[in-house]
């Protein structure tokens, strides 16, 4: 069987990463590009072999059960990752300090950043149930630190000078992937609009504008891209290049005055 390892889009590279390797224990990572003017396929072959990367699922198991790790591959444009597990494996003699446990450092994609910690609790079954912690590892997908943070200036600075629809699309338009911490993220930018908006007389931006379902993606497929990161799409989504709209629900505000993060 051909061994996949070149994703389509950068959702996809996500999702391959967060929803498919990193539940399996592929906690330890180096990630990279490929150098400018060299040809990616060049890379890939020499990397496939040098970790002996494309096996089986019945041969990942059994290396499993014998205490040796396991390696993928994973490719998006210049952008490539290798993931492994624990047991031996040749990657962490050769990487050395170059191999990286996702568990203290996240793997940056794009403007998303992906950790793995331990749960907090578990959900309660009833009210009268006592908190039962949850001891498992879990993967996080969150907005990266400066990004967000843009994000959130760049609201603020037009929370009062749109439109109240008109600020709904920009934020209906954002491209990032609802994961579920991604989700609190956008929740937290709403109240912050909503109580800047609130203390100057406007009327608040409803949840409902926010998307709250992931979408799934096949990775090896072509799809359309919504996340599109600034370190591998120079564009900006459609709701965020239209010129400010400006009406009777709030002042007009000078274009050169708010800074947009993308």
């Amino acid at each position: 069987m051909e061994y996949k390892y070149e994703v389509t889009s950068q959702t996809g590279f996500l999702q391959r990463v967060a929803t498919h390797l990193l539940p399996k224990g592929y906690y330890f990572f180096v990630q990279g590009a490929v150098p400018e003017g060299k040809d990616p396929v060049m890379l890939d072959a020499k990397l496939l072999a040098k970790y002996d990367v494309a096996k089986s699922e019945g041969a990942r198991r059994w290396r499993k059960s014998q205490g040796l790790g396991n390696v993928q591959y994973v490719r998006f444009q210049s952008s490539w990752m290798l993931l492994a597990t624990h047991g031996h494996h040749p990657i962490r003699d050769s990487e050395g300090d170059n191999l990286k446990d996702v568990r203290r450092a996240p793997i940056r994609i794009g403007d998303y950043s992906v950790y793995v910690k331990r749960g907090e609790y578990l959900k309660k079954v009833s009210a009268e149930e006592a908190p039962r912690p949850d001891g498992h590892w879990r993967v996080r997908v969150l907005i990266a630190r400066e990004p967000y943070r843009e994000l959130c200036a760049y609201f603020l600075s037009i929370a009062c000078h749109r439109r109240l629809a008109a600020l709904a699309e920009e934020l209906s338009a954002l491209p990032y992937v609802p994961y579920a911490p991604v989700r609190q993220q956008l929740l937290k930018l709403l109240r912050l609009i909503n109580a800047k908006r609130q203390a100057a007389g406007f009327a608040r931006v409803p949840p409902t504008c926010l998307r709250f379902k992931r979408e799934i993606v096949k990775s090896f497929e072509p799809a359309v891209d919504r996340t599109l990161g600034r370190g591998v799409h120079n564009r900006a989504p459609a709701g965020l290049l239209r010129e400010p709209i400006v009406g009777s629900g709030a002042p007009a505000v000078n274009s050169n005055q708010s800074s947009r993060p993308w």
